[in-house]
């Protein structure tokens, strides 16, 4: 495979999952089923 085209699409894939992730980090976890990160209040 062409090493220029595997940068490219490797760039455009993690560049794609970065932007997700700092605009909708608590949509995807919910998502992919990922437990919630903040303490549960039930504790105090």
């Amino acid at each position: 495979m062409n090493t220029k085209l595997l940068m490219t699409i490797s760039a455009i894939i993690l560049g794609a999952t970065g932007i997700a992730l700092s605009f909708l980090p608590q949509e995807i976890s919910h998502f992919l089923n990922f437990p919630d990160p903040r303490p549960s209040s039930s504790r105090f």
